[in-house]
């Protein structure tokens, strides 16, 4: 996999200062076709077990063909090496299984997957970051972290922020010409599924049986049967979205069906049509542009040691990672001296921990560089940044600091 050097721009409030930085062999500098972030969530046997993990997950498939994947996770026992893997379905479903490039390939392999492993340092954090020169589809839906027996102690789903309310949609492709012969769609509002299939130019006068299906149209034509519970086996219509057509004269025809209550989840990839003898005759793939950025903000709190120097700090703070390959940084903070300059940086643990150190592009370098970091100084009120870089999971907050003896005033998570 080839990894290109990028520059890096800081724009402070009243300019923009250019400079050369490297970026570290794993992260995927370059465009993406979509950023997915996540939360981690302690699961049902991580908290029976004691263990209270938090941080992020995030996943990236990018132009070339790539996809990387890049974990923080806090609150784990010290010194200790944990399984962590992209998997198939939403956490509120138990994360399904690992995600596989190739569905056929027995067993976990880690070449057909993501595996995402770590070992935490003194303070019980780990960082996990894996690049595959594959890019995945919806499917991969969360990332899922093992304790050391392999019992699964926190799970994050991936979002890529895009409104509840979506419209995927694609044409019918034949199986035997690759001619096309008809779209179609699925919308997700208001709590239901909304799928519509139009097809033309088969045969008359017949009934062809329809489902919407959990795979690609690339990947064993399309898979089997999307459930919406899909811990059950049985092929049942309730459980499944069924789209049954009978065609006209001319040998076009229509359906449209509504599923009240569920919203389908990523994996629902494809609708496949199959002939009455049950072979499949086409397929359309269920695509979405998805959002182009992904947005995280928060409040300004001031720190203790700020409150003992009279700050009351006011204000707030966005960060914007973009399909592009940027990383954006904005915030606006009352309560400081107007004509000064606090030094102002994106910090790589919550403000809970005291916000940790600088977030480094390339985490391999340890002197604090400008170049290799996001710096976000404030001029009356105002911080601006930008990065030609995604900025990873464990950018999850931005400290302020006094400007005489660089005290930690302020701080934000970035939520």
């Amino acid at each position: 996999m080839k990894h290109r050097k990028q520059r890096t721009k800081t724009v402070s409030s009243l300019l923009l200062l250019g400079c050369l930085s490297f970026v570290d062999a794993v992260a995927a500098d370059t465009k993406s076709n979509s950023i997915k972030l996540g939360i981690m969530q302690v699961t049902t046997a991580g908290s029976d077990r004691g263990i209270t993990p938090s941080g992020r997950a995030m996943l990236l498939t990018n132009n070339d063909g790539s996809s990387s994947a890049y974990t923080q996770v806090i609150g784990l026992e010290p010194f200790t090496s944990y399984g962590s893997h992209v998997h198939n379905l939403p956490c509120s479903l138990g994360g399904g299984g690992h995600y596989k490039n190739d569905p056929d390939v027995p067993g976990a392999v880690e070449s057909n997957e993501l595996w995402v492993n770590f070992t935490t340092n003194d303070a019980g954090i780990g960082l996990g970051q894996a690049s595959q020169n594959f890019s995945v589809r919806p499917d991969a839906q969360s990332v899922v972290v093992h304790d050391v027996d392999g019992v699964r102690i926190a799970c994050a789903d991936l979002s890529d922020g895009s409104a509840s309310a979506t419209v995927n949609s694609g044409s019918m492709i034949n199986f035997t010409d690759q001619a096309s012969f008809g779209s179609a769609q699925i919308a997700r509002s208001n709590g239901s599924t909304l799928s519509i299939l139009r097809v033309e130019d088969l045969e008359p006068n017949t009934t062809y049986q329809s489902h919407v299906h959990n795979l690609t149209c690339d990947v064993n034509s399309g898979g089997s049967h999307y459930k919406i519970d899909p811990s059950v086996a049985t092929r049942e219509v309730d459980n499944e979205i069924w789209l049954p057509i009978t065609t006209d004269a001319n040998g076009n025809g229509s359906n449209t069906v509504r599923n009240e209550g569920h919203i389908a989840r990523p994996e629902a990839q494809s609708i496949v049509v199959h002939a009455p003898d049950g072979s499949r005759v086409g397929c359309a793939d269920l695509l979405n542009e998805g959002s182009r950025r992904i947005t995280t903000s928060g409040a300004v709190l001031t720190t203790e040691a700020g409150l003992q120097k009279g700050y009351r700090l006011e204000g707030w703070a966005r960060m914007e990672r973009k399909r592009k390959g940027v990383t954006r940084v904005k915030m606006k903070v009352k309560g400081l001296a107007r004509h000064v300059k606090y030094p102002t940086h994106v910090h790589d643990l919550p403000c809970k921990l005291g916000g940790g150190g600088h977030y480094k592009v390339d985490p391999s370098v340890l002197d604090t560089e400008q170049s290799n970091e996001i710096w976000t100084p404030l001029v009356y009120g105002w911080g601006f940044a930008k990065v030609m870089h995604v900025a990873r999971p464990e950018a999850q907050s931005i400290v302020i600091h006094d400007p005489v003896d660089n005290v930690r005033i302020g701080c934000i998570d970035l939520d």
